[in-house]
């Protein structure tokens, strides 16, 4: 499935889907400025390039573990609330 059509797929409500994309955008620009001016930063931290990486690495494993996390926690909350409650179109 496309990565664009996601949103159409998940729910039939409109303001859903805009919610939705709003905060696709929130985060994709916060991980854009993150890993894009964040990540050099930690590779140069160091004397060695090599640690820098593995410390850039390391970063990035946990920010990305962190989100998936997140993500995960509140998909199940918003699961079970759509369980619960009648869906709007």
């Amino acid at each position: 499935m496309p990565y664009v059509a996601v949103p159409a797929e998940l729910t039939g409500s409109y303001d859903e889907r805009t919610r939705l994309l709003g905060w696709r955008v929130v985060v994709l620009t916060a991980a854009i400025l993150l890993f894009g001016a964040g990540g050099p930063a930690l590779r140069n931290a160091g004397d060695d390039p090599v640690r820098g990486y593995l410390l850039m690495g390391i970063a990035s494993g946990v920010v990305i573990g962190v989100g998936m996390l997140v993500a995960a926690r509140t998909a199940d909350d918003a699961a079970q609330r759509t369980a619960v409650s009648p869906r709007r179109t």
